[in-house]
């Protein structure tokens, strides 16, 4: 027994030096869950075949799991760990029950097959995991849970990470399976049936019968069940929420879904219903908590080629639905059996994946991912694309970076050389055999491309800000602090000032240089019509750069605040913004500031709590002014009503270039 001790102690020390899963949290104690669990297979200790004994095995491991537990609480000491607490619930939910749930087989399996309990234990640890990752591959959800390790939490990219009601329930349940075996195998053994060993197949038939009702295992057919409304396009089957579109927005989804899928055809040269023989099949979720809950997250949205199907949320022009259409554009030249590009026959290839989509989808707001890479690479702050084509090292890239420099690249290829030779590259992924160089050679070929690309200086700046941020693996308390946003965010958006502020001081003792953090607080406290901490205020406004979209958020907060108490420096520091170079975004904004603020207008128009509707409501309350009957135009543009905006424009003979602006 002190050998397992003594191994799992050495496991947590190497933890401690791999990110994530150096503090006490999900990652480390899914780790050492697999960690117990194989080991206490292995374990070439006899174990008793009775319940007392059963119960002494138990608790000898739990005794031994402190010691790992502690090495990793001590390592918050060399890097911060923001929420101990959090962390031991993870530690108590996913180990420890493992612990319970090996310990229970292998007493299963020493009264079953004694001679061959360790067979019998892997064995159906094996069949558990393949089971797992068939629901993985095949249904809706991007998560699910196992017997060993707990929980899988689905995309690193959903940081945020608080512990589910449906992980207590499947651990459950996952103890009750191994429950109910070994009560079975008990009134078998002794040839008589006890009462009490039926309170665990009772309860966990219960559970059975109500896993997809409570969340463990939705499928296709229960996601469907659940969003409730359904229609076929030419080309696709969309299963979609009755209660978030009206008949006018399942037309505009139905147009662009058919829009998108002739955009894909002439760009790939395929044609994936014919290739299939069926339609594809769109999942559209109405908002981040229902995805979260059906598909089990709340910020990445999937294509599964192999399956024919697309998860998403959509707003009418976003990009979001030609990416993940395209990913099913892939599938009649992805190698089987994921449909996917691989390397060495066998592991996805990642970087070729989402590159592809980049490039046939080509997103160019704010900025195209050629102008992207160009900036990035001319300020040596372009991932290695090298690194980046390996499984591995794609994930370990900032999100946005790897992704807009993916498809630059992928783009350029196809560009260059053709679709057709990039669908070979797709699936043997073998660059000399196909375009006779190497990738290092057709690498330097497109940074030789990027350097052509003419960006300005005011734009440079703009893509540098936007693209400053770190991967998961290089924050401090990733999890912990993507949670605590999310929970700020929500405390914001419901109005619930006295946790607002409980959750600003948190982010803030943590992160107090994160100029976003004190952005999102102030926007909430002027929206409010609270005082504004002035030396904070000022104290952000040196610290910004006068360049970013924040300095400008921030002056807007200092142009309301001071219009609210009738000051006329209001009207000067708008003044003093307009004096100097801007992006055409923000000229406008603070022309406008300046129209309201000499006009006498209340500045509360310009509150990210207003939606477009209530926008409208306002204008219509306010006198006619040609400025005014531009922000209508805006509005009714953003709200969809492209009727309204065509005869409304032509009459004030206003240019469209300037509304999509």
């Amino acid at each position: 027994m002190k050998r397992l001790w003594l191994l799992w102690s050495m496991i947590a020390l190497i933890l401690c030096f791999i990110p994530l899963t150096n503090v006490l949290g999900y990652e480390s104690s899914a780790v050492m869950g697999i960690v117990f669990a194989l080991s206490i297979v292995f374990d070439t200790k006899e174990y008793s075949t009775e319940w007392t004994g059963l119960l002494s095995d138990i608790q000898e491991h739990l005794l031994g799991s402190i010691f790992p537990l502690l090495i990793l609480l001590l390592n918050g000491v060399r890097v911060q760990n923001c929420d101990v607490e959090t962390g031991l619930y993870f530690w108590m939910i996913q180990p420890l029950v493992t612990i319970g749930l090996v310990s229970i087989l292998r007493c299963l399996g020493q009264g079953i097959f004694p001679r061959h309990r360790v067979k019998f234990v892997l064995g159906l640890l094996m069949l558990e995991f393949g089971w797992f990752l068939w629901k993985l591959a095949w249904w809706p959800s991007i998560a699910g849970y196992s017997w060993t390790f707990g929980w899988f939490a689905g995309s690193i990219y959903d940081e945020a990470l608080s512990i589910p009601k449906e992980l207590i329930y499947a651990r459950v349940f996952h103890l009750l399976t191994a429950l109910t075996a070994l009560s079975f195998s008990s009134m078998w053994k002794h040839r008589h049936i006890r009462f009490q060993f039926l309170f665990a197949p009772l309860v966990w038939l219960l559970m059975l019968i109500s896993l997809e009702s409570l969340g463990l295992s939705p499928s296709s057919s229960f996601v469907q069940e659940q969003l409730g409304g359904r229609f076929q396009t030419e080309h696709a089957i969309v299963y979609y929420s009755e209660e978030s579109f009206d008949k006018e927005e399942l037309s505009q989804l139905e147009w662009d879904i058919e829009y998108r899928y002739w955009e894909l055809q002439q760009y790939f040269d395929e044609d994936p219903v014919e290739w299939k023989g069926r339609r594809i099949e769109i999942f559209v979720y109405p908002n981040t908590e229902v995805q979260q809950r059906l598909m089990g997250s709340r910020r990445t949205l999937v294509a599964r080629p192999w399956t024919h199907q697309m998860h998403i949320r959509w707003a009418f022009g976003s990009s979001v639905l030609a990416h993940e259409m395209a990913h099913l554009f892939t599938a009649p030249f992805g190698r089987w059996p994921l449909r996917l590009a691989t390397i060495y026959n066998s592991i996805p290839n990642i970087g070729f994946v989402e590159g592809i989509a980049v490039a046939a989808d080509w997103p160019t707001d704010p900025y195209s991912p050629d102008e992207i890479a160009s900036v990035l690479y001319l300020e040596n702050k372009l991932p290695d694309l090298g690194t980046a084509l390996t499984p591995w090292g794609f994930w370990k890239q900032p999100a946005g970076k790897a992704y807009q420099a993916m498809g630059s690249f992928v783009a350029w290829l196809i560009d260059s050389y053709g679709i057709d030779r990039f669908k070979v590259l797709y699936q043997v992924f073998d660059f000399y055999d196909v375009y006779g160089k190497s990738s290092s050679e057709l690498l330097l070929e497109w940074e030789k491309y990027l350097k052509t690309i003419d960006v300005k200086e005011i734009h440079k700046n703009q893509i540098l800000n936007i693209y400053s941020q770190r991967s998961i693996f290089q924050k401090m308390c990733a999890r912990t602090i993507a949670e605590e946003r999310r929970n700020f965010q929500n405390s914001m958006k419901n109005q619930r000032t006295g946790q607002v502020l409980e959750h600003y001081q948190r982010l803030v003792k943590w992160r107090s240089n994160d100029i976003k953090i004190h952005l999102q607080y102030l926007r909430y406290i002027i929206d409010i019509k609270e005082e504004i901490d002035d030396e904070l205020l000022e104290r952000l406004l040196v610290e910004t750069s006068e360049i970013s979209d924040d300095y400008f958020a921030l002056r807007t907060i200092q142009v309301r605040y001071l219009a609210s108490q009738n000051s006329p420096q209001s009207l000067s520091i708008v003044k003093e913004v307009l004096s100097k170079p801007l992006l055409p975004k923000w000229r406008r904004h603070f022309l406008m500031l300046q129209f309201f603020i000499e006009q006498g207008l209340s500045l509360d128009y310009f509150s990210q709590r207003l939606n477009v509707m209530e926008r409208l409501a306002w204008l219509e309350l306010q006198p006619k002014y040609p400025e005014l009957d531009y922000l209508r135009i805006r509005n009714w543009f953003f709200s969809e009503q492209y009727e309204v905006v065509d005869s409304f424009s032509v009459m004030l003979d206003i240019d469209d270039e300037l509304l999509k602006e």
